[in-house]
């Protein structure tokens, strides 16, 4: 049976096109398909944004005051608080949820015993669930300890360099992907001029 690359064959596909059709194969898909037989490809801008927002960043945690720094610690934590106490005043009607939609899989007969394990996984998903958004003890506010304005501070600045290292990293690694395309679709041109 022909396959989407082969099946171009039996419409008596040149050399060339049939080499150019089997790029779909390769990482480079749809390469003739698409129309990028003498196309070049280029890196994206989502790293470069990123790089910026987080050297920005950055910037700006440079230039607070003291006075600046204590009023953003204060205001983190305080969201810290907020986002916490709102998880524990959801916990209670959750934990119900959680239990009557428990209560309808135990209750459930399964069809044929090879739906026994599509129960059991269910079942599992909940329990785990229940143990992780509805613990007495997950995410207590009282258990946040407020951080000092330096820790804060300090915090911040290894959060907004560690993503600014991993960002310009990551943008290495699509530059050499990149080049590593256009070389190969290079050498190929090289081999077998594309289509016309």
């Amino acid at each position: 049976m022909a396959t989407g690359v082969t099946a171009i064959i039996y419409d008596d596909a040149s050399f060339e096109e049939f080499v150019w059709k089997a790029t779909d194969l390769t990482g480079y898909h749809r390469v003739a398909e698409a129309g990028l037989a003498n196309h070049v490809f280029k890196t994206g801008g989502f790293h470069l944004k990123n790089m910026a927002r987080a050297q920005k960043y950055l910037d700006e945690l440079g230039s607070l005051t003291e006075k600046e720094k204590a009023l953003r610690a204060e205001s983190a934590y305080q969201n810290t608080i907020s986002f916490y106490v709102e998880i524990d005043d959801s916990r209670e009607d959750k934990l119900a949820k959680l239990k009557a939609m428990l209560e309808k899989v135990n209750a459930w007969e399964p069809p044929t015993e090879d739906h026994e394990t599509f129960k059991d996984l269910m079942i599992s998903q909940i329990e785990e669930t229940i143990d992780f958004d509805c613990s007495s003890t997950y995410n207590a506010p009282e258990k946040k300890e407020k951080p000092s304005m330096q820790q804060w501070y300090v915090g911040q600045l290894n959060v907004a360099s560690s993503s600014l290292q991993n960002t310009i990293e990551r943008y290495g690694r699509e530059v050499e992907q990149t080049n590593k395309a256009n070389a190969w679709l290079d050498a190929l041109r090289a081999s077998v001029p594309p289509p016309k």
